[in-house]
């Protein structure tokens, strides 16, 4: 699904919203405040697609990918996070404190600040 949406954003909005009217599917129709949002909800994404992808890996280890998809993903997202463009900032904030939930303990062996009251 996701390699889906992220198709959709590949195709120029006057054309997907041609496509979508001649289908009659006019409540589908995505505005410019639409098209950022799905935007920037692929560019979100795209980081747990790649890390998903990368550590699939059927003929090599996986197990020492984890430490640093983990960060990659933590720290590409706290740079999201700081983008004054980001309209998804409670989604990126959600994220975020999840992935300190989870990873707490790799994370503080890193030396990163997360929260003691976590899973």
């Amino acid at each position: 699904q996701f390699q889906t949406v992220k198709k959709v954003i590949d195709i120029p909005s006057s054309i997907l919203n041609l496509i979508l009217s001649d289908l009659k599917k006019n409540d589908l129709i995505l505005n410019s405040k639409d098209r950022k949002v799905l935007e920037e909800f692929v560019s979100l994404f795209e980081l747990f697609n790649e890390a998903t992808v990368l550590t699939q890996g059927e003929s090599y280890a996986t197990i020492c990918l984890v430490a640093p998809t983990v960060l990659g993903i933590l720290f590409d997202l706290e740079r999201e996070l700081g983008s004054s463009t980001l309209t998804l900032v409670s989604l990126c904030e959600a994220l975020i404190a999840s992935i300190k939930a989870r990873f707490s303990g790799l994370l503080r062996y890193f030396e990163i600040d997360v929260p003691f009251n976590t899973y």
